[in-house]
């Protein structure tokens, strides 16, 4: 069941940041306009993408010539046919070509979004009756329809626990909902879900969902509090920061120019969790 797009703005959550927030959501092209284009060789020298030349050089130079790549240069280092990514340290990436978007240091974003940066949103439709029962019984799902509507944002860069820490930072939540009626949703933190959180424990304002952003980390919660990480770690989401409407700019993710670059949102670090993320395009069909 398709929803419009006025259907999806009305259902599109309230993100609560904590008050000691230091680190903002951003359009995702404003990243790419400060970022140099990098292709990682691994024991190689770098290379960098030259606008002008219109070309891979082996530097690190940082001139402005560097910077600022047209985006439909960078879209087109899209997955392999294989379904291999580009982003470097990926344990899905190939073997040649894998690339990364580099800005300066940590980019802060815009600390009061609403209107101003750009959130984007994916709709799709599930049909598990069509399911053998055995199979069913086997993947513990039910027999059901209905839909799912996740809403995605970028920051640009993850102030996280441990040493976690990278530029870029993609995070999401997803609605679940019968016959457009809301039944539950999933809240992401560090990449998984702890599964569907039903409406009865769920916050809203003005009847939406309201989504706790834990400081630095950005991991979405469905209430404040602390939250266990491992080795001692905890991730914190309060309320009294700002309130992000991110219905006043929302856009489809099928239709965004950079959607199909399979690198890494932000520099490579020494493992796979310190580097850049790889974009909602090729994670759109996860709860």
């Amino acid at each position: 069941m398709a929803f419009t797009k006025s259907e999806v703005e009305a259902l599109a959550p309230i993100v609560k940041f904590h008050p000691d927030e230091k680190y903002f959501p951003m359009d995702p092209v404003e990243f790419i306009r400060k970022s140099r284009f990098r292709h990682h060789r691994g024991l190689q020298s770098d290379q960098g993408y030259h606008r002008t030349k219109k070309k891979w050089v082996t530097s690190n130079s940082k001139a402005k010539s560097y910077y600022d790549i047209p985006i439909r240069v960078i879209n087109a280092y899209r997955k392999w046919s294989n379904g291999e990514n580009r982003r470097p340290r990926d344990p899905n990436c190939g073997d040649d070509w894998n690339v990364f978007l580099q800005p300066k240091g940590r980019l802060k974003g815009v600390s009061r979004p609403t209107g101003k940066v750009p959130a984007f949103f994916f709709q799709r439709h599930r049909d598990t009756t069509t399911i053998p029962a055995k199979d069913r019984r086997m993947l513990n799902i039910k027999a059901e329809k209905y839909d799912l509507v996740s809403y995605w944002w970028f920051n640009g860069y993850n102030d996280g626990p441990l040493s976690q820490n990278h530029q870029g930072d993609w995070e999401h939540v997803t609605l679940k909902l019968k016959k457009k009626k809301l039944v539950g949703v999933y809240f992401f933190a560090h990449g998984s879900t702890e599964g569907m959180v039903p409406t009865s424990r769920i916050k809203r304002t003005g009847g939406r969902v309201v989504v706790y952003c834990a400081r630095g980390s950005h991991a979405s919660y469905a209430a404040p509090g602390s939250y266990k990480l491992i080795l001692g770690q905890k991730d914190e989401a309060k309320n009294g920061g700002y309130a992000w409407d991110i219905s006043q700019n929302l856009m489809s993710l099928r239709t965004q120019p950079w959607r199909h670059y399979a690198g890494a949102w932000g520099e490579v670090g020494d493992f796979e969790f310190t580097t850049g993320p790889l974009g909602p395009w090729h994670k759109r069909n996860k709860a």
